[in-house]
């Protein structure tokens, strides 16, 4: 088994992972920098979560729509929690219609409080009255409270976009 080996650097004032994997280095700051879409979309796949995270809040900054689709499969299938969470908030981020469907089942079914938070958050980007009656639906039965602020934040500005 290959050691892979991280190291944690400070590169304008925010922590950002570098990772030597036996393919090489893979600098997400550097990525996102160069709004390397293909580079960051890739990312996604990387073994260790904490790159495929910054990857994910990464493609969320630059809002390219082709990151939509990998960012689904991130937010349905990724095993962590927090990655799954990061991929809804660049789908809000971005701000594509198709992250609709996704982003309602994972608020609905996520085991994790955290990512169902996150998409809770990430619906409020999307003006649409089946967004809305999700939320509520959210608003009523989510057994996480922070979850049901959540989902209120989001109401709250869907109505104030209405």
């Amino acid at each position: 088994m290959e050691i892979i080996k991280i190291a944690a650097i400070y590169l304008c004032n925010e922590l950002t992972f570098v990772v030597m994997t036996p393919h090489g280095l893979t600098n997400v700051s550097l990525l996102e920098e160069e709004k390397n879409i293909d580079g960051l979309i890739l990312a996604l796949t990387d073994p260790m979560f904490p790159v495929r995270g910054d990857a994910a809040k990464a493609l969320g900054k630059i809002g390219d729509p082709h990151a939509v689709e990998p960012l689904i499969g991130i937010l349905t299938d990724d095993p962590k929690d927090l990655v799954r969470g990061l991929a809804a908030q660049a789908l809000g981020q971005i701000g594509d219609s198709r992250a609709i469907g996704p982003l309602i089942a994972s608020v609905n079914t996520d085991l994790s409080p955290f990512a169902r938070f996150y998409s809770a958050l990430a619906l409020g980007e999307f003006p649409d009255d089946g967004v809305v009656v999700q939320l509520l639906e959210v608003l009523g039965g989510d057994p996480d409270n922070n979850v049901r602020i959540a989902a209120l934040a989001s109401l709250r500005k869907q109505t104030s976009e209405m």
